[in-house]
């Protein structure tokens, strides 16, 4: 995440915005409305035959990282901005940057999770190094 973008959110965190439809559709658009878009169009694009996955992905680990493209901070808070200024609406501005950063925060963990499970290498306990050895290549 960008440190400008969490320097400049200014972010005051009180219950009342986790309840805050505002801060809800935000939330929710990151996490789940970025990656279905990602997917849809990368699948319609593949189903088209303008491309193809990359050798040795697949659907589940592409879902990873497309649930990891949640993770928007720049243009989020710059249409938030632009959608509610802080002078006319202070509580739906508020609220607006409270759901980016905690749909940005469940992307990365959602994102991280389905990363570490779905691209877990394959190891018998004899293929682990020994004491001293060089790691393996992957």
């Amino acid at each position: 995440m960008p440190i400008f973008a969490l320097a400049n959110a200014g972010v005051e965190l009180e219950s009342s915005s986790l309840l805050n439809s505002v801060a809800i559709a935000v939330a929710v658009a990151l996490f789940l409305g970025k990656p279905f878009g990602i997917l849809l169009f990368c699948y319609i694009a593949i189903a088209l035959r303008f491309t193809r996955l990359p050798a040795g992905v697949r659907w589940p680990v592409f879902l990873g990282g497309a649930c990891l493209g949640g993770i928007g901070f720049t243009m989020s808070l710059f249409l938030n901005a632009l959608s509610f200024p802080t002078d006319e609406f202070p509580e739906l501005e508020a609220a607006g940057k409270f759901g980016t950063l905690l749909g940005s925060l469940i992307s990365t963990i959602l994102g991280s999770i389905l990363l570490l499970v779905f691209l877990k290498p394959n190891r018998n306990r004899d293929d682990l190094p020994s004491h001293g050895s060089e790691l393996p290549n992957y």
